[in-house]
């Protein structure tokens, strides 16, 4: 827990347990253990300065059928966090690889194949080419054409590409949103179950330090019962524009 919050429980009486609502302490979301900071004083959400491009060195989670390292990767979109994920592997090639990747834009798509090494034949207009090939492979009893994709498109697109790429066995990280609307949450929830796939969501926040000893703090109970939260995220235009 972090220093912060110590000081907090010791200015917060904990007066028991309601009896009408949740008992606490509630069960704490785990955090990987490989994420203490230097002291070993909880989490922490290691970031790298400019240009370095250091992250997470969490271990995997215990899951069958996982591939070994590095992991091969398919990215949907070339855009601002599609680079950011490639930036990643090409700095950690012992944990990941780009293989293939799909953008509509020709300007950028060449950009993109240049600066990762990405051969022409697996650098596709759009994500039904991809699809189209890595088919291909698998009908001629070769391995799919990456372990995973990573889609980093507009919301709308989330889950229909979720949807078309955990059918085929990919293991996915999808940027939020799950879905634009609740219909499309319930849909990919069941075709991920149905396929088995590992499926991320590209929440971040649970492992940066603050919003961990949070969590820490919350379920413990010293703060009493919870009965409510807002929450609100300001989202400007430009974050749309830049994104993407």
């Amino acid at each position: 827990m972090s220093k912060f919050f110590k000081k907090t429980l010791k200015r917060v009486s904990w007066r028991g347990v309601h009896t009408d609502g949740p008992q606490y302490p509630l069960t704490t979301p785990e955090v990987p253990t490989d994420m203490a900071n230097g002291n070993g004083e909880g989490p922490i959400h290691a970031i790298g300065s400019r240009g370095s491009h250091s992250g997470l060195q969490s271990e995997l989670p215990e899951y069958e059928g996982l591939p070994d390292l590095p992991v091969t990767l398919a990215i949907i979109g070339a855009g601002q966090r599609g680079k950011n994920f490639a930036e990643y592997a090409r700095a950690h090639p012992q944990q990941a690889k780009v293989v293939a990747f799909a953008e509509p834009r020709p300007e950028t798509r060449a950009e993109f194949a240049s600066r990762y090494n990405i051969p022409d034949k697996h650098a596709f207009p759009s994500h039904k080419e991809l699809l189209t090939l890595s088919d291909v492979l698998i009908s001629d009893g070769k391995p799919r054409i990456a372990h995973a994709v990573l889609i980093c498109v507009q919301d709308k697109m989330h889950a229909e590409l979720t949807i078309e790429f955990a059918k085929r066995g990919f293991h996915i990280l999808c940027e939020k949103p799950l879905g634009v609307d609740a219909k499309e949450c319930i849909e990919v929830t069941e075709e991920v179950e149905k396929s088995g796939v590992l499926y991320a969501l590209g929440h971040n926040l649970p492992y940066s330090p603050y919003f961990a000893s949070l969590s820490e703090l919350v379920h413990s109970g010293m703060l009493g019962r919870l009965v409510h939260i807002e929450h609100l995220e300001p989202v400007g235009y430009y974050h749309f524009a830049h994104s993407y």
